[in-house]
């Protein structure tokens, strides 16, 4: 119950947001230069043992899955674009029970995921995670907490 109020809270708030127009989600991420996102990404320091996220085409242009694996938790997500309001949207489970929704903004150069989760121990929170390509073989990705996590990580070569 607490998981539908949540995700029906979270369709009344992200539905009145509207991204800029674009076809499909593939124009989009084009569109605002974030195509580069596709691939996998790691952490430099361990090759991909402590932090590995791969943003693959699951439906060219329509439909991005998001595998994230650190050595906590895995995390599997969907990232679509709403046809009628053009929002960039996000859903996502993990392997201890959680679960999350929200929208991808673009502000200021960097790709925005703001969240609404339940994690598996059902704790209920917001949450924001901001992304910036610095290159093509460089992204960082900061955890806005009191105290942000800033991750470096670097395009696999494969």
């Amino acid at each position: 119950m607490k998981l539908t109020l949540i995700a029906l809270i979270g369709i009344s708030i992200f539905g009145n947001l509207t991204s800029v127009r674009a076809e499909n989600l593939g124009a989009e991420l084009r569109k605002s230069g974030w195509e580069g996102i596709i691939g996998t990404w790691v952490d430099p320091e361990t090759k991909g043992a402590k932090h590995r996220v791969t943003y693959r085409w699951q439906y060219k242009d329509k439909v991005i899955e998001i595998t994230n694996r650190d050595t906590q938790k895995e995390t599997t997500a969907l990232m679509g674009r709403n046809p009628k309001s053009g929002q960039i949207f996000h859903v996502a489970a993990d392997n201890e029970g959680g679960s999350s929704i929200g929208k991808w903004t673009l502000e200021n150069n960097e790709f925005v995921l703001g969240l609404l989760f339940v994690a598996g121990t059902g704790e209920e929170g917001t949450l924001q995670i901001r992304h910036k390509l610095i290159n093509n073989d460089t992204l960082f990705v900061t955890v806005v907490l009191p105290e942000p996590i800033t991750l470096k990580l670097e395009r696999l070569k494969e």
